[in-house]
């Protein structure tokens, strides 16, 4: 199986456009669950693109962003709301655990570990710890947060194994 651990603050949203500004519908708000923005308007056609790739290459995500810990509206609700139903519930498998003496790299790993059938993967992040090290990462900036570049450079990654 091949996976991309994914991070949400710096890859999917980014510092230009804001990340915390509420998101809205009329049948959330009967629920009365927030959906914080998820998703920068600058990142969603390169984050879409990448879900479409995962999608059409049977390549599934992993959320080892600390938004796997959100309790009033679950990770998986958002990203539904964001990216639909369809695509989410076929390249979703989980998140990665909490460790909370560990660093993400070490969660990472013990995802890995544990699901013991992962061939070949890559970590998107914007924040390189040490924890990371031997890890293979594409590092973004929490600045913009995944562009179209770093898009290329993972499919390009992903077609090379083929």
């Amino acid at each position: 199986m091949r996976v991309i651990f994914w991070d949400i603050d710096g890859v999917m949203n980014n510092e230009i456009d804001g990340r915390i500004e509420p998101v809205w519908s009329e049948k959330l708000m009967e629920k009365e669950k927030l959906y914080c923005r998820m998703v920068s308007p600058s990142n969603f056609k390169p984050v879409m693109r990448l879900l479409q790739y995962c999608f059409d290459n049977d390549i599934k995500m992993v959320i080892s962003s600390s938004w796997r810990e959100l309790t009033r509206t679950s990770c998986l609700d958002s990203l539904r709301y964001y990216f639909g139903y369809y695509i989410i519930d076929k390249i979703y498998i989980g998140n990665t655990p909490v460790i909370q003496s560990h660093g993400r790299g070490d969660e990472i790993r013990t995802f890995m570990f544990n699901s013991g059938n992962i061939e070949d993967y890559i970590v998107i992040d914007d924040d390189y710890s040490r924890d990371f090290k031997g890890l293979n990462v594409f590092t973004t900036k929490f600045k913009y947060g995944l562009t179209e570049r770093h898009v290329n450079k993972i499919i390009n990654y992903f077609e090379k194994e083929k």
